[in-house]
């Protein structure tokens, strides 16, 4: 940026020098002294003083009589000025190589990427267009294509026989997913009798990632593996209950009785009632004697 203030500033001093030879009383160098010492001139106010002073400097034109040709005519004179035309193009970017001793030789990475630059130039085109090239402007800078080159060499030996330039193959690196199976857990309940079970927890799979190594002849190498998701075991609940048996006994020896009674009931009226009655009280006593013994058992 500085260096192209310089320079326009420069041209500018130039032609403002040029005009004081030619016109010493010029309006116009009034008007670039002031310019030039004005402290932040803008780089259109430089191209329109450049325009102007160039104007000045350029010769006159001939004049071309135009009417009657008579000699006491005052014939108008027409002043035909050069044109200032304003012209933008762009410019091409270099292309730089740079050595990098990390890449093996061959290898090339672009690490800057080359853009175009633009510049604008002040041409005078006069009557017979004629072109002079009168100042030219940096507007964008040219950013250069940088390049990296390996210069990195693994082995500068060669074998006598065989392949001479080897072939560097890298493993590659295979991601597979998968399914784990779930385990079947069994937990006892004393609350359930023997041969009961109850599915109290649904067992889910579980998911695995594993990062597999394969190198060029095929050969697989498990490197790592990753848990995507826990499997969930299945629970079943096994009852431990033992069935009393001794209580079942005794309720069986509580009916019977009962049963004695009602059978004696339903006996006809013959004149048997009073021996059926001696019955049942002697059933009823030995049943009674009985479970005395059955409970005297258990307690002791």
């Amino acid at each position: 940026g500085n260096q192209r203030y310089q320079t326009a500033r420069e041209e500018l001093e130039g032609l403002l020098e040029s005009v004081r030879e030619k016109d010493p009383k010029a309006e116009l160098i009034a008007q670039a002294e002031t310019l030039l010492a004005s402290e932040m001139p803008t780089p259109q106010a430089f191209a329109e003083m450049k325009e102007k002073l160039n104007k000045k400097l350029a010769p006159a034109e001939e004049s071309h009589h135009v009417g009657s040709v008579d000699p006491n005519e005052v014939a108008p004179t027409v002043e035909a000025l050069p044109e200032l035309v304003i012209e933008t193009e762009t410019t091409a970017y270099e292309r730089q190589e740079r050595p990098n001793a990390e890449f093996l030789k061959g290898q090339r990475r672009v690490v800057q990427a080359g853009v175009e630059g633009q510049v604008r130039r002040f041409v005078e085109v006069d009557t017979k267009d004629k072109r002079t090239l009168r100042s030219t402007e940096v507007v964008k800078e040219a950013i250069p294509e940088i390049t990296e080159v390996g210069t990195k060499v693994l082995s500068s030996n060669q074998p006598a026989e065989g392949v001479k330039d080897l072939v560097l193959e890298t493993p590659k690196l295979e991601i597979e997913e998968g399914t784990v199976s779930f385990e079947h857990q069994e937990r006892p309940n004393a609350a359930f009798l023997k041969g009961q079970r109850q599915l109290v927890q649904v067992g889910v799979e579980g998911q695995v990632r594993q990062f597999v190594e394969v190198d060029a002849q095929g050969k697989r190498t498990l490197r790592s593996t990753e848990v995507l998701k826990e499997a969930i075991p299945e629970i079943t609940e096994v009852g431990t209950k033992e069935e009393q048996v001794s209580q079942t006994r005794d309720q069986a020896l509580l009916a019977t009785p009962a049963k004695v009674e009602e059978t004696s009931k339903q006996l006809p009226n013959t004149g048997a009632e009073t021996d059926a009655s001696l019955v049942a009280l002697g059933l009823l006593g030995l049943m009674s004697g009985y479970g005395l013994l059955s409970r005297k058992g258990r307690e002791n």
